[in-house]
């Protein structure tokens, strides 16, 4: 499975750029990314994994306060539906770059059987 590639399809309806990686400075609009920041295999049978553990971490760069609040209810919605597992957030004002940063951690737990 494609990891990130269901990150993407989970988030495709938003009304937001979505992008793999991390802040990006040369966009001036409210953006949103992701990334696997670890993975492990568990549950073994017979000295084989039968699942594998894929950690994500989510992040919401806006200036709008009221924007960043709607975006993360959304987030957390489409993310359960598609099978993710909230794990923690914290949502923070960065003064240097004067954006509000969300941030949300999720698990997905894939099958490998």
């Amino acid at each position: 499975m494609d990891i990130i590639s269901l990150v993407a399809d989970s988030l495709a309806s938003l009304d937001a750029i979505v992008v793999y990686g991390w802040y990006d400075e040369s966009l001036n609009d409210t953006h949103i990314t992701y990334l696997e920041f670890d993975n492990l295999e568990d549950e073994f049978a017979d000295d084989e994994a039968t699942t594998e553990e894929h950690y994500i971490q989510l992040d919401i760069w806006t200036k709008d306060l009221d924007e960043s609040q709607n975006l993360k209810k959304e987030i957390k919605k489409l993310m359960k539906e598609n099978g993710f597992l909230y794990q923690d957030g914290q949502d923070q004002y960065e003064n240097d770059t004067q954006l509000w940063h969300i941030a949300s951690r999720w698990l997905y737990i894939e099958n490998l059987e």
